[in-house]
């Protein structure tokens, strides 16, 4: 699921914390009515959302959604970082296929990276210090 979010609203964070399992664990089914992103530093998680099965590793990151069940499917070792936050400016992006949607972040980021800024004709000189 593709999810987009505005930009110029800050989200409001709620709680950051960081979990450490060096023994199996599997995480436990709830229902919270606020988001959640869980960045892998390292392990494995296995989280299901409604009625998608993420297997997570090191880097990877997910976003759960509010009001949404989510609970692990299987048990492992894990160390994660955890945000809860809410944010009013997040929806999800219907009818968009993900080769569409990272032609469109390329688009953007390559336009972004071009400078509009006139070439200068005189080298840089830094300004004069006075003493």
């Amino acid at each position: 699921m593709l999810l987009s979010m505005n930009t110029e609203i800050l989200p409001k964070v709620r709680f950051i914390g960081y979990a450490s399992y060096s023994n199996p664990w599997i995480h436990f089914r709830r229902i919270i009515n606020e988001y959640i992103i869980y960045i892998i530093k390292k392990g494995e998680m296995y989280i299901e959302e409604g009625d998608r099965e993420y297997i997570l590793k090191r880097g990877d990151f997910l976003i759960l959604q509010p009001n949404i069940e989510h609970k692990g499917f299987k048990k492992s070792c894990c160390d994660y970082y955890y945000v809860h936050f809410n944010h009013p400016g997040i929806t999800v992006v219907k009818d968009e296929n993900i080769d569409s949607v990272n032609s469109k972040i390329l688009s953007n980021r390559k336009k972004s990276l071009i400078s509009e800024l006139p070439l200068r004709k005189e080298p840089f000189r830094p300004h004069r210090q006075y003493t």
